[in-house]
């Protein structure tokens, strides 16, 4: 299994300066890591996840076994799970990403803006730069 916290496979990466991660009240975080600068709202679940700088989780939103990169805005309530959501991108309320029983991974392209309600299905690909009017 891979480690990303293993000190002797260092990650080097460039770091900027934000402000520490902030948990708020009710908020569980369990074998993740969080950057800095990420907010996880209350109520809000992260496990086996990895949140990249400036990420904020909304209110109840659920994350599992994902990847969420710099800057993502994940709204109240949406899940999302096995998924690679790509820098500046917006999920919107209530939306369902992934599955955490599937063995595919859904994908969301960078500055993509996801609408409240959408479902995407593990394995599918969402590209660069999607907005409302190109989801059904």
């Amino acid at each position: 299994s891979l480690h990303l916290n293993d000190r002797s496979w260092v990650i080097h990466t460039k770091s900027e300066e934000r402000p520490p991660a902030l948990l708020q009240s009710g908020a569980l975080v369990r074998d993740s890591l969080i950057c800095d600068g990420a907010m996880i709202s209350e109520g809000a679940v992260v496990e086996n996840s990895v949140l990249s700088p400036g990420v904020y989780i909304g209110p109840s939103a659920q994350i599992s076994h994902s990847i969420i990169l710099t800057d993502a805005h994940i709204a109240s309530n949406a899940s999302v799970n096995k998924a690679v959501v790509d820098k500046i991108v917006r999920v919107g309320e209530d939306c369902l990403i992934g599955k955490t029983d599937s063995k595919n991974i859904a994908t969301i392209g960078k500055a993509s803006v996801i609408p409240p309600g959408t479902i995407i299905k593990p394995g599918q690909e969402i590209p660069t730069d999607s907005r409302p009017k190109d989801f059904t």
